[in-house]
């Protein structure tokens, strides 16, 4: 609530002065009947001039009365005023506020499920390079180990089993060397996955409780599509 002291104080002082104003015209009033007219001395002289006084000061002091009145009104009224400006600028900030906020999650939800999307898109596409790469080297270990059984039972008597045994064993530690690579690599890309993640849902400014509900939904989105198992 606004403080009304400072108007309170002006009526107070504006009675005041009115008062002051009064008495000094009474005065004045009475000393120029006085002068002008010294010969009429009488009490009932004296008592119409004191009623007549009398009269001006009670009609300056209503008046006065009267624009204090006014003026405390006014001081309402403006209070009032003021105090529902400030109601209406003050819903008008909550609900911009509110507005952006709702605005800000929106498109981080957007961006979130865009970002989803070229996850999967990119998975799949590491997918089928990894496929072709693995059926591509597989594909040159037989043709290797065929020329090489060839090159065996045409030329048996330089080549022996273990010679065999060898190309197999290199053979299997081959394709078991890829296979670890290729696991190693499928889990960097679940971690650089998982960290654009979060860096996506820390750089919003949203409240902790958002951002954790965004990474627990993220981390089911990415189980749905096997991006984790």
């Amino acid at each position: 609530m606004l403080n009304l002291m400072p108007e309170i104080l002006t009526v107070e002082n504006l009675l005041l002065i009115a008062l002051s104003a009064a008495t000094l015209i009474l005065a004045l009033f009475y000393h120029d009947e006085k002068t002008n007219k010294e010969n009429e001395t009488t009490d009932a002289k004296s008592h119409s001039i004191l009623y007549r006084a009398y009269r001006k000061a009670q009609t300056i002091l209503g008046n006065a009365e009267l624009e204090g009145i006014k003026v405390v009104a006014d001081s309402k009224v403006a209070a009032r005023s003021l105090e529902g400006k400030y109601e209406e600028e003050l819903e008008r900030v909550s609900q911009d506020l509110e507005k952006n906020f709702t605005q800000h999650v929106t498109e981080a939800e957007g961006e979130f499920v865009k970002f989803l999307d070229e996850l999967r898109t990119r998975s799949e596409q590491m997918q089928l390079l990894s496929q072709e790469f693995t059926k591509q080297k597989v594909n040159e270990i037989f043709e290797r180990f065929e020329q090489n059984l060839t090159n065996f039972l045409t030329s048996t008597e330089q080549k022996s089993v273990s010679a065999i045994e060898l190309e197999l064993r290199a053979a299997r530690e081959l394709i078991n060397t890829y296979k670890i690579q290729q696991m190693a690599l499928v889990d960097e890309n679940i971690i650089a996955m998982l960290e654009k993640t979060l860096s996506l849902v820390l750089t919003k400014k949203l409240t902790l409780s958002d951002q954790v509900d965004l990474v627990y939904e993220a981390l089911e989105k990415a189980k749905s599509e096997k991006f984790i198992g």
